[in-house]
């Protein structure tokens, strides 16, 4: 059982995967937040861990502004990430029996050294004052941030009411396909009569008839390269362009396609950048669309929106193994794994508490093995066989 015994080892502990989840319990639990929070390391724990998430707002539940996430949608965290506990040292063994029921391949407790060592240290940033600075420095920020909202709460509902009010509950009884860029995408064959929503690259894929289109995070070489003979500026289905508030002025989030925005299948919107676009809203009329690090996120809340009777994953392959084209025509970015996966966890507590009548599915899942329900197609379980016999034959 590994036990973390001072501050210097839990800091590089924290520092030693991007993905770190906390399971805080009781007075020594919130001394642990509480002192992430004012010593600014906070932003590097991912979510807080919980055996169940009380209270009507479930899917908005936070402490310090980290999501509270059950233990049943942290399943996709089992591998790769590490999970600290914050317990009394008799409930170690407990939790951590737990904790390997469910999976979770590196957990740390914290040991009573450490618990004190933190005690003492939040007494001391208490009594020099440390503590409130802290809050009086966060206290303006979060006044300036809600002045900006409210003056921005017209023109998001301006722009998101034209480009969605039609769609609200539009797709009951009928099933969408969210339709990612990940490799796994080469192995889907289109399902018929179904909605398919693709996103930024997805045009390339000549063999799904695509009703709808997201493009939110594109850039200069990837859609203008004078190599590309055709674009979104050629697609005929709706497509919805997500954009930023200017206060942002995210010079790595502009979208460069050659898109005329004055043609009848071109719809703007909004996207909520606060804390990385974490809250997510029912009604996206009248609220941006949440982010999470990915323009996918923003297909799957217009299809929650739509209130359909299945939901399907399809190339949203959450690890960093490129996408379904060539990687010469186009680099792969980098993916921010950590904020991804715990919005596909928020995603499944809020479509669970809204939309109860609608059933995700992840085909041919990578990263989301266990979150929804997983379904695998012939062809890409023939291609797994493949390469495990060539790697077998190999090794």
């Amino acid at each position: 059982m590994n036990v973390v015994k001072d501050i210097q080892s839990f800091i590089q502990l924290i520092h030693s995967r991007e993905e770190v989840i906390v399971f805080p319990i009781g007075v020594e639990g919130q001394q642990l937040l509480d002192f992430l929070r004012y010593t600014n390391f906070l932003h590097r724990v991912c979510c807080i861990a919980a055996l169940k998430v009380e209270g009507n707002n479930t899917e908005q539940r936070c402490i310090h502004e980290v999501p509270v996430i059950p233990f049943e949608n942290l399943v996709h965290f089992r591998e790769t990430a590490v999970f600290i506990i914050v317990a009394p040292t008799p409930y170690h063994e407990k939790f951590n029996e737990t904790f390997m029921l469910f999976g979770f391949k590196t957990i740390a407790f914290i040991g009573e050294e450490l618990q004190t060592q933190i005690r003492d240290s939040l007494q001391r940033m208490a009594s020099s004052g440390q503590i409130m600075m802290w809050f009086m420095h966060h206290f303006d920020e979060k006044i300036t941030a809600m002045e900006r909202r409210i003056e921005e709460q017209n023109e998001v509902c301006r722009v998101n009411t034209k480009a969605f009010s039609e769609y609200r509950n539009a797709f009951l009884g009928k099933e969408v396909v969210i339709v990612a860029n990940g490799p796994t995408l080469n192995y889907y064959k289109p399902i018929p009569d179904a909605i398919h929503i693709g996103v930024n690259y997805g045009w390339k894929h000549k063999k799904i008839p695509f009703n709808y289109f997201f493009a939110c995070d594109g850039n200069g070489s990837r859609m203008t390269n004078s190599k590309v003979e055709e674009g979104f500026y050629r697609v005929q289905s709706k497509i919805f362009v997500g954009k930023y508030l200017a206060r942002w002025n995210l010079n790595w989030l502009g979208y460069y396609e050659k898109i005329n925005f004055s043609s009848s299948n071109i719809a703007s919107f909004y996207i909520n950048v606060e804390e990385f676009g974490q809250y997510i809203y029912q009604d996206i009329c009248s609220h941006p669309l949440m982010l999470f690090g990915s323009c996918v996120f923003q297909a799957i809340h217009f299809a929650l929106f739509t209130y359909p009777k299945k939901i399907y994953l399809v190339g949203c392959d959450v690890a960093d193994i490129g996408h379904f084209y060539d990687k010469k025509d186009v680099k792969p970015a980098k993916l921010n794994l950590r904020f991804i996966k715990t919005g596909y966890a928020r995603v499944k507590m809020f479509a669970r508490f809204y939309y109860p009548d609608t059933e995700i599915i992840s085909i041919n899942p990578v990263g989301l093995r266990g979150l929804f329900k997983d379904v695998y197609t012939e062809e890409y379980q023939t291609a797994l066989s493949k390469e495990k016999s060539y790697h077998q034959k190999r090794g």
